[in-house]
């Protein structure tokens, strides 16, 4: 994961926990990417959530379709096959972390993708 595929909002672990991206922490991320060798043990700290079903119904998508897992919300469809979330059926854009998704539905939506905190 590399801080310029981040915004302020993405949803990433930090020492093991879940935390959602703000000013300070994507300004730690840049900073880290420079590679100073002090950096490198606290960049090993942030990690990329990978997506899972879990993930997609806490952030209010739908399950549809038999045989073939569909995962919908708001009119975006997301296909599961091999372990893998796509975002088109045929083209295949692989979505593997839950920050991806994020970023592709403010992409397409204008809007941030919120989740239910347990």
């Amino acid at each position: 994961m590399e801080a310029k595929e981040l915004r302020i909002g993405n949803t990433i672990l930090y020492k093991g926990k879940v935390i959602d991206i703000s000013m300070v922490v994507l300004f730690q991320l840049y900073h880290l990417s420079d590679n100073h060798a002090d950096s490198k043990k606290d960049k090993l700290q942030y990690e990329p959530i990978p997506l899972t079903e879990e993930w997609l119904l806490r952030f209010g998508f739908k399950h549809y379709g038999q045989g073939e897992a569909i995962f919908c919300h708001k009119k975006i469809y997301l296909y599961y096959r091999n372990n893998i979330f796509y975002f088109h059926k045929t083209i295949r854009f692989e979505i593997l972390y839950v920050h991806q998704l994020q970023n592709l539905y403010f992409a397409l939506t204008g809007l941030e993708l919120t989740y239910e905190q347990n």
